[in-house]
Parts: structure tokens; sequence; C-alpha cells
């Protein structure tokens, strides 16, 4: 379980996925972590427009692959 934005699961996974190129696109994270919730996932939030769409689906893939990311 991550118990809030500070636990070291969360900074970790959360760490991983800022490494992935994101260019112009916005992440934000939302839903129990933010809450204060314990949770088993890391809900993010991807918006902006889609310019390349394989490139936009290989950063999808990639970030879904990183433990506790639960990305859309």
């Amino acid at each position: 379980m991550i118990k809030d934005i500070n636990d070291p699961i969360a900074k970790k996974s959360i760490k991983e996925l800022l490494d992935l190129n994101w260019d112009h696109y916005n992440l934000y994270i939302v839903g129990g972590l933010i809450q204060g919730w314990e949770t088993n996932d890391i809900d993010i939030a991807v918006t902006g427009p889609i310019i390349n769409h394989d490139k936009f689906v290989d950063l999808i893939k990639k970030a879904s692959r990183i433990d506790f990311i639960d990305i859309s």
C-alpha cells in the first residue's frame, strides 16, 4: 500500500515517470493518493494535444510498465 505522496514507493515511481520525455504534455496526479488515502496505485492524467500519435502511445506504454502507475 502507498500511504501518501511522500511514500518512498510513490516518490520512486513518480520520478521514473517524470524521467520519460513528456515534451509539451502535462501530467497530473489524481485520485486517492492526493486525497491522503492508502492506495494500491498512483493515478495519472495526461493532457495536451497529441501531435505525434506513435510517440504518445509509446510514452503511455512505457509509463504503464512503471510499478504502481495507472495512467490515462
